[in-house]
């Protein structure tokens, strides 16, 4: 058998898009061309890697077991690349991270400490929901993905790196706002925003109506922490949200911290990547440094 990695490359994007024209055009190839080459990889392998069904191209088993082949060859080309730069005295390499919308508060900070380190450092960063970034945990699709709420159904590792508090916000023109105590109780008939479903904002204020026994008056559920910040300062009602994503609001006076005595609640944010991962040795880098750097000056506003 005598299968190049040329070939293994217009496979795995014919897989990945699932469709030869669509692969042809990624690659700059011509769809002939593509063809004869997974044609060519079927006669090395001695059965099929591709199937078309109902219109449709599928993976076959055999097809599978190359495309895992391929990644791992790639995740070894990308290490022995950074182990002849590190040779050469030049930390660079790819991290690939993906992170829940409430971290992007901070997290460039995070990432701006580190290239300040090692400024050759290439850094990928997606900004997803809750439900995206599990998908691509369980994809394995990053080195990290970083959030607040932990899956209960996928093997991890996970490292606490920051604690953010929560707080309840309004608007400067809020009734309560002059108030110097206060409690849920006391606002649990206030019109509240609250984030979707699955989100992990929306999970740790309704741990936190649990524990305290509150059935809060929803007004308003909305996807996105910047909507909710808008309908805060046009006091349409009041929402618990990450301190750190509200700094520019509260220093502006467009939003205030209400003084609730249950208030502010720690809330955790986690380095977390697949049990058993192993890691490229820049991401590891990358790991070794978040771990020395637990909530210093690189969050502090």
């Amino acid at each position: 058998m005598n299968i190049t990695l040329h070939q293994l490359r217009v496979f795995y994007q014919v897989a990945k898009s699932k469709s030869v024209t669509k692969a042809a055009l990624q690659l700059h190839m011509t769809q002939p061309a593509v063809s004869n080459l997974i044609r060519a990889l079927e006669r090395q392998v001695e059965t099929p890697v591709i199937e078309i069904l109902h219109k449709k191209l599928y993976v076959t088993e055999a097809g599978k077991v190359l495309i895992r082949a391929f990644e791992q060859i790639e995740a070894q080309l990308h290490d022995t690349k950074t182990q002849l730069n590190l040779l050469k005295d030049k930390m660079v390499g790819t991290i690939k991270i993906a992170t829940v919308s409430t971290a992007k508060y901070f997290v460039p900070r995070l990432l701006g400490a580190f290239k300040s380190e090692y400024p050759d450092v290439h850094i990928e960063l997606k900004v997803k929901n809750r439900h995206e970034i599990i998908e691509r945990l369980r994809l394995n699709l990053d080195d990290f993905v970083i959030m607040s709420q932990l899956p209960d159904n996928i093997s991890i590792e996970h490292h606490d790196f920051f604690e953010d508090k929560l707080v309840v916000a309004a608007s400067y023109q809020h009734s309560k706002c002059a108030q110097k105590k206060l409690s849920l109780k006391m606002l649990v008939n206030e019109p509240w925003l609250i984030r979707e479903s699955g989100s992990g904002t929306r999970m740790a204020m309704e741990s936190i109506f649990k524990k305290y026994r509150i059935k809060p008056n929803i007004q308003m559920e909305i996807d996105n922490n910047e909507s909710i910040k808008q309908a805060i300062i046009g006091n349409i009602g009041i929402s618990i949200l990450s301190h750190q994503s509200i700094e520019i609001e509260q220093k502006a006076g467009l939003i205030k911290v209400l003084n609730a005595a249950e208030f502010p609640v720690q809330h955790k944010w986690h380095l977390v990547k697949s049990k058993g991962k192993k890691l490229p040795i820049i991401a590891q880098k990358f790991y070794d440094y978040v771990r020395t750097h637990p909530n210093l000056e690189i969050f502090s506003s």
